[in-house]
C-alpha cells in the first residue's frame, strides 16, 4: 500500500526555465530520502496546465522516516527558503494519497 503526496504548483509567467530546474532539485533531494518521485502536467480539469509532483513511499512507516529526514535536512531546508525567496511557481494544493486493492 503505497503513499503518495502529490503538490499542485503552477509555474509564474516567464519562469518556466527556474521552474523545471527546482523540479529536478527538489526531485533529487527528496528520491535521496527514500522517495519516488514522477511530475505530471494536467491537460483537463479543473486545474489545467498545473504540474503534479508526486512523491511515493511504500508504506506509512517509511512516510514519517522520510518526511522526517527531509525535514530535518540542511539541502531541503535551503530549497525551501530558496522557493520563500524567489518563488518559480504558486502552490495550487497539497494531498496525500494512499493506493489500495479491491478484495
Amino acid at each position: 500500500m503505497s503513499i503518495s503526496r502529490v503538490v499542485s504548483v503552477r509555474p509564474l509567467p516567464g519562469r518556466l526555465d527556474d521552474f523545471i530546474a527546482r523540479l529536478g532539485e527538489g526531485k533529487k533531494i527528496l528520491e535521496s530520502h527514500g522517495a519516488n518521485v514522477t511530475f505530471f502536467r494536467t491537460v483537463a480539469g479543473p486545474d489545467p496546465n498545473a504540474v503534479l509532483v508526486v512523491s511515493t513511499v511504500d508504506d506509512w512507516q517509511q512516510f514519517g522516516k522520510s518526511a522526517e529526514a527531509v525535514q530535518a535536512d540542511a539541502a531541503w531546508q535551503a530549497f525551501e527558503r530558496k522557493l520563500v525567496d524567489d518563488p518559480v511557481a504558486e502552490r495550487s494544493s497539497i494531498g496525500i494519497i494512499q493506493d489500495f486493492t479491491l478484495p
